[in-house]
């Protein structure tokens, strides 16, 4: 059975350090927070490894977790601002 997924998918890495935005297959957006900073990163993946990992977020197993789409965006809009 192929299991086909609806984009865009929002996940969260367990540990709450990141915060993904799964625009399709091969590319998503990141938020990654490092002590109180908050990075956005656009990915658009290449390699196998990269493609795994989108394919191991949207399976939402651990370290990755499901996330609403309201937390992501609001999390977003604060790193926006300070921008």
């Amino acid at each position: 059975m192929v299991r086909t997924h609806s984009f865009p998918a929002y996940r969260k890495l367990s540990n709450g350090k990141s915060l993904y935005k799964i625009l399709s297959e091969i590319e998503f957006i990141e938020i990654q927070f490092i002590q109180n900073k908050g990075f956005i990163f656009h990915i658009r993946a290449q390699t196998y490894f990269e493609k795994t990992r989108i394919k191991d977020m949207l399976h939402a197993e651990l370290p990755f977790e499901k996330l609403n789409e309201s937390i992501f965006q609001a999390e977003k809009n604060k790193i926006d601002l300070i921008e």
